[in-house]
């Protein structure tokens, strides 16, 4: 395999999974205010620390709005790590690989770009919908299911895969980064209702996509405590889970032995 074609397929993996998380972080992060006391403010900042691009939204926008945070996260084509730049990215490596990747993943990556640029021409309203970041999360699910499904498992699929991983371990040690010392007001909240809705209910696990099989794995039908869910949130304790750090470093050891040195 030429290094430009694993190259190209090695970011075009990233940036679709970049944004996928991107999204994901949004629309949790939206459902997760629903939760809180009615008295604690919006949290939107914490979605630029995960990024750690925090001085970068600073040069464009004086405070961390809901709007703001949204638009400068998915709309904001001068950022490289956005949602619509990461697919746009994305679209470009894939352009570069048509050859190597199949017609499926070339369609679905095309139908992605178009859903982002047609929604960038209103972008206000789809600031107000979390509906819409559902869609992107889905489009990389999708992705990945076509990529399994139609591509050789060859020194492509493996560089596919091992940049993905890569992604979902960053991000991952990313959230728990933010989750320890940025989103509770203080340690004295630890243990707190206020420290078990962070972790259980929607963002933590659902930002993992595993709510329902933590419930499944670690919970009786009939006892389910927010310390057995906070003391097995599936990417940080369950090896069983495609987030934990565990698995996803497993992964890329053995995506490296299999790619060509």
């Amino acid at each position: 395999m030429l290094s430009r074609v694993a190259n190209a397929i090695y970011w075009m993996s990233r940036y679709v999974e970049r944004a996928a998380n991107i999204a994901r972080f949004i629309e949790v992060n939206w459902y997760l205010m629903l939760d809180l006391p009615t008295e604690t403010r919006e949290q939107w900042k914490p979605l630029v620390d995960v990024t750690g691009d925090g001085d970068v939204f600073k040069e464009k926008y004086k405070t961390p709005t809901r709007e703001h945070v949204i638009s400068f996260l998915t709309f904001e084509t001068s950022y490289a790590h956005s949602v619509i730049s990461c697919i746009q990215s994305a679209r470009e490596n894939a352009l570069a690989v048509r050859d190597r990747i199949s017609p499926e993943m070339w369609e679905h990556m095309n139908a992605l770009y178009h859903l982002l640029t047609d929604a960038s021409k209103n972008a206000y309203r789809h600031n107000e919908n979390p509906e819409f970041y559902n869609q992107i999360k889905i489009a990389g699910m999708l992705m990945g299911g076509i990529a399994h499904d139609t591509m050789n498992h060859d020194e492509g699929w493996h560089f596919f895969r091992l940049r993905r991983q890569l992604e979902r371990a960053d991000k991952t040690s990313r959230m728990l980064d933010v989750k320890y010392f940025i989103l509770l007001p203080s340690i004295d909240y630890v243990g707190t209702p206020y420290d078990d809705v962070q972790w259980a209910a929607p963002p933590i696990c659902k930002w993992s996509r595993k709510l329902s099989a933590t419930i499944r794995t670690h919970c009786s039908r009939s006892h389910c405590t927010n310390a057995s869910f906070r003391s097995n949130v599936p990417p940080f304790r369950s090896e069983l889970s495609d987030r934990h750090g565990k698995f996803s470093t497993g992964y890329i050891k053995h995506a490296y032995r299999n790619v060509p040195k």
